[in-house]
Protein backbone atom coordinates (compact mmCIF):
# COMPACT_ATOMS: atom_id res chain seq x y z
CA UNK A 1 0.00 0.00 0.00
CA UNK A 2 1.21 3.25 -0.65
CA UNK A 3 -0.21 5.59 2.05
CA UNK A 4 -0.69 3.89 5.86
CA UNK A 5 -2.60 4.87 8.45
CA UNK A 6 -3.05 4.06 11.87
CA UNK A 7 -4.89 0.50 11.14
CA UNK A 8 -5.76 -1.65 8.28
CA UNK A 9 -9.00 0.18 7.77
CA UNK A 10 -7.98 3.41 7.64
CA UNK A 11 -4.84 2.81 5.05
CA UNK A 12 -7.52 1.24 2.80
CA UNK A 13 -9.81 4.48 3.16
CA UNK A 14 -6.61 6.38 2.68
CA UNK A 15 -5.38 4.49 -0.28
CA UNK A 16 -8.81 5.14 -1.94
CA UNK A 17 -8.19 8.45 -1.54
CA UNK A 18 -11.04 9.21 0.27
CA UNK A 19 -11.56 11.55 3.07
CA UNK A 20 -13.19 10.41 6.68
CA UNK A 21 -16.42 12.38 5.70
CA UNK A 22 -16.57 11.22 2.17
CA UNK A 23 -16.39 7.49 3.29
CA UNK A 24 -18.69 7.54 5.92
CA UNK A 25 -21.26 9.18 3.38
CA UNK A 26 -20.70 6.25 1.07
CA UNK A 27 -21.00 3.80 3.36
CA UNK A 28 -24.25 5.33 5.37
CA UNK A 29 -22.61 5.79 8.97
CA UNK A 30 -21.20 8.44 10.48
CA UNK A 31 -17.86 10.16 10.74
CA UNK A 32 -17.51 9.05 14.61
CA UNK A 33 -18.16 5.34 14.04
CA UNK A 34 -16.11 5.52 11.19
CA UNK A 35 -13.21 7.50 13.59
CA UNK A 36 -13.84 4.81 16.15
CA UNK A 37 -12.99 2.20 13.68
CA UNK A 38 -9.93 3.56 12.47
CA UNK A 39 -8.85 3.98 16.40
CA UNK A 40 -9.34 0.67 17.23
CA UNK A 41 -12.00 1.94 19.77
CA UNK A 42 -15.15 0.05 17.73
CA UNK A 43 -14.86 -3.10 15.57
CA UNK A 44 -16.40 -3.31 12.63
CA UNK A 45 -19.18 -5.99 11.75
CA UNK A 46 -18.83 -8.05 9.11
CA UNK A 47 -21.78 -6.38 6.69
CA UNK A 48 -20.45 -2.85 7.62
CA UNK A 49 -16.90 -4.47 6.48
CA UNK A 50 -18.42 -5.23 3.17
CA UNK A 51 -19.12 -2.00 2.41
CA UNK A 52 -15.83 -0.92 3.48
CA UNK A 53 -14.08 -3.32 0.91
CA UNK A 54 -16.60 -2.54 -1.86
CA UNK A 55 -16.24 1.70 -1.22
CA UNK A 56 -12.68 1.26 -0.71
CA UNK A 57 -12.38 -0.81 -3.51
CA UNK A 58 -10.11 -3.93 -1.35
CA UNK A 59 -11.22 -6.78 -1.70
CA UNK A 60 -8.57 -7.52 0.80
CA UNK A 61 -9.98 -5.90 3.52
CA UNK A 62 -12.50 -8.08 3.81
CA UNK A 63 -10.08 -11.48 3.69
CA UNK A 64 -7.80 -9.24 6.41
CA UNK A 65 -11.01 -8.57 8.74
CA UNK A 66 -12.15 -12.17 8.47
CA UNK A 67 -8.81 -13.94 9.35
CA UNK A 68 -7.63 -11.43 12.05
CA UNK A 69 -11.17 -10.84 13.32
CA UNK A 70 -13.42 -14.02 13.02
CA UNK A 71 -13.29 -17.37 15.43
CA UNK A 72 -13.13 -19.04 12.16
CA UNK A 73 -10.25 -16.90 10.52
CA UNK A 74 -7.99 -19.97 10.85
CA UNK A 75 -9.42 -21.77 8.23
CA UNK A 76 -9.06 -19.08 5.52
CA UNK A 77 -6.51 -19.41 3.18
CA UNK A 78 -2.86 -17.38 4.01
CA UNK A 79 -3.51 -14.71 1.33
CA UNK A 80 -0.09 -12.74 0.30
CA UNK A 81 -1.15 -10.93 -2.54
CA UNK A 82 0.90 -10.44 -5.59
CA UNK A 83 3.19 -6.34 -4.87
CA UNK A 84 2.93 -6.41 -8.80
CA UNK A 85 1.43 -7.76 -12.71
CA UNK A 86 5.34 -9.55 -12.71
CA UNK A 87 5.20 -10.85 -9.07
CA UNK A 88 1.43 -12.52 -10.10
CA UNK A 89 3.18 -13.94 -13.34
CA UNK A 90 5.94 -15.48 -11.34
CA UNK A 91 3.59 -17.00 -8.76
CA UNK A 92 1.71 -18.41 -11.33
CA UNK A 93 4.52 -19.76 -13.22
CA UNK A 94 6.00 -21.61 -9.31
CA UNK A 95 2.40 -22.36 -8.80
CA UNK A 96 2.11 -24.48 -11.76
CA UNK A 97 5.68 -26.37 -11.33
CA UNK A 98 4.72 -27.33 -8.00
CA UNK A 99 1.21 -28.48 -8.67
CA UNK A 100 2.39 -30.72 -11.24
CA UNK A 101 5.05 -32.15 -8.94
CA UNK A 102 2.73 -33.29 -6.08
CA UNK A 103 0.01 -34.22 -8.72
CA UNK A 104 2.31 -36.85 -9.73
CA UNK A 105 3.67 -38.05 -6.87
CA UNK A 106 -0.28 -37.91 -5.01
CA UNK A 107 -1.18 -40.08 -8.04
CA UNK A 108 1.34 -42.89 -7.75
CA UNK A 109 0.60 -42.91 -3.95
CA UNK A 110 -3.12 -43.29 -4.39
CA UNK A 111 -2.65 -45.46 -7.26
CA UNK A 112 -3.46 -48.83 -5.87
CA UNK A 113 -6.04 -47.05 -3.42
CA UNK A 114 -4.38 -47.57 -0.13
CA UNK A 115 -1.91 -45.47 1.72
CA UNK A 116 0.64 -47.32 3.60
CA UNK A 117 2.89 -46.67 6.18
CA UNK A 118 5.50 -45.84 4.54
CA UNK A 119 3.46 -43.51 2.02
CA UNK A 120 1.74 -41.38 4.79
CA UNK A 121 4.73 -39.37 5.41
CA UNK A 122 5.31 -38.49 1.37
CA UNK A 123 1.80 -37.78 1.23
CA UNK A 124 1.23 -35.52 4.35
CA UNK A 125 4.24 -33.49 2.47
CA UNK A 126 2.84 -33.16 -0.95
CA UNK A 127 -0.40 -31.97 0.61
CA UNK A 128 0.99 -29.35 2.65
CA UNK A 129 2.75 -28.17 -1.22
CA UNK A 130 -0.63 -28.23 -2.43
CA UNK A 131 -1.85 -26.15 -0.05
CA UNK A 132 0.56 -24.18 -0.93
CA UNK A 133 -0.86 -23.68 -4.83
CA UNK A 134 -4.05 -23.04 -3.01
CA UNK A 135 -2.98 -20.14 -1.18
CA UNK A 136 -0.74 -19.00 -4.21
CA UNK A 137 -4.18 -19.15 -6.45
CA UNK A 138 -6.51 -17.41 -4.05
CA UNK A 139 -3.57 -14.84 -3.69
CA UNK A 140 -3.53 -14.15 -7.07
CA UNK A 141 -7.59 -14.34 -6.95
CA UNK A 142 -7.93 -11.62 -4.42
CA UNK A 143 -5.26 -9.51 -6.43
CA UNK A 144 -7.43 -9.87 -9.75
CA UNK A 145 -10.20 -9.11 -8.10
CA UNK A 146 -8.76 -5.77 -6.96
CA UNK A 147 -7.52 -4.98 -10.33
CA UNK A 148 -11.09 -5.55 -11.53
CA UNK A 149 -12.64 -3.02 -8.76
CA UNK A 150 -10.08 0.03 -9.72
CA UNK A 151 -11.64 -1.18 -13.33
CA UNK A 152 -7.64 -1.64 -14.47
Amino acid sequence: MDKTGNNYYQSCRLNAGLTQAQAAEAMAISTSTLAKIETDVRLPSDALVDRMADTYRSPMLAWWHLKNHSILGHHLPDVVPPQSDCDMALQSILMGDDIGQANEVVKCLLADGIIAPDEYEDLVKYNAMIKRVSDRATSINVYIDGLEKEGV
